[in-house]
């Protein structure tokens, strides 16, 4: 069994994964990053409703995260962030967080290569001991 799937299992199995048509949470962050985006309370207690099939996650009361439309002008730029910046930040971070390791099992039919793009991929070496990522190759 491989690395992925051990984790996979560990968290549920594919055969649950991919039952699921949403995923609801209420979540309390803290740390710096916020406040020295000039943003100290925007992310602290918040719901979202995240869409496991694409990188899409409303965050209730702060705005909705799509992948299809362009990162924020100026996001990059310090000191200051907007409410977009802010919501382009999170729902990334949250996609990412919740649908992996599920998303490393789910083959891209729009790419040639059959994954995911810009998805890491990962392989065993002979005996399971170390681990490579490898981006676009199977």
């Amino acid at each position: 069994m491989t690395l992925l799937e051990h984790a996979i299992d560990a968290h549920g199995g594919l055969a649950r994964w991919r039952e699921i048509r949403s995923i609801d949470v209420t979540l309390r962050c803290g740390g710096i990053a916020m406040p020295l985006k000039g943003q100290p309370s925007a992310l602290r207690q918040f719901m979202a409703t995240v869409d496991p099939w694409r990188p899409r996650v409303e965050l209730h009361g702060i705005g909705m995260f799509d992948s299809s439309l362009p990162r924020p002008a100026g996001m990059a730029r310090p000191p200051r962030w907007n409410n977009d910046d802010v919501v382009h930040f999170a729902g990334y971070a949250l996609w990412g967080y919740l649908v992996a390791p599920f998303v490393f099992a789910e083959p891209d039919d729009t790419d040639p290569a059959g994954y995911r793009a810009g998805v890491a991929h990962l392989d065993q070496s002979v005996g399971g001991e170390a681990l490579a990522v490898k981006a676009g190759e199977r």
